[in-house]
């Protein structure tokens, strides 16, 4: 999982990481961080390794944010 994936358009880069600084949750926030991550054209497999998930977890939560944007990150259960 070393490529980039694709993210449907729902935020610029700079605003999505202006959402991960200011988020207070802190599984919002690292949802966030991924999300910001990938934006800025970094490959799933670098974002993996720098937040600790797995290249499987990312692929959801990009799955997820495709779907609903922001709204569909951050706890679900």
């Amino acid at each position: 999982m070393g490529r980039k994936v694709h993210l449907v358009h729902h935020l610029e880069a700079d605003e999505s990481h202006r959402l991960y600084k200011e988020a207070k949750d802190a599984t919002e926030r690292t949802h966030l961080q991924i999300i910001w991550l990938l934006s800025s054209g970094r490959s799933a497999q670098f974002v993996a390794e720098v937040t600790g998930y797995t290249p499987r977890w990312i692929s959801v939560l990009v799955g997820r944010y495709n779907e609903a944007g922001v709204a569909g990150l951050g706890d679900q259960r």
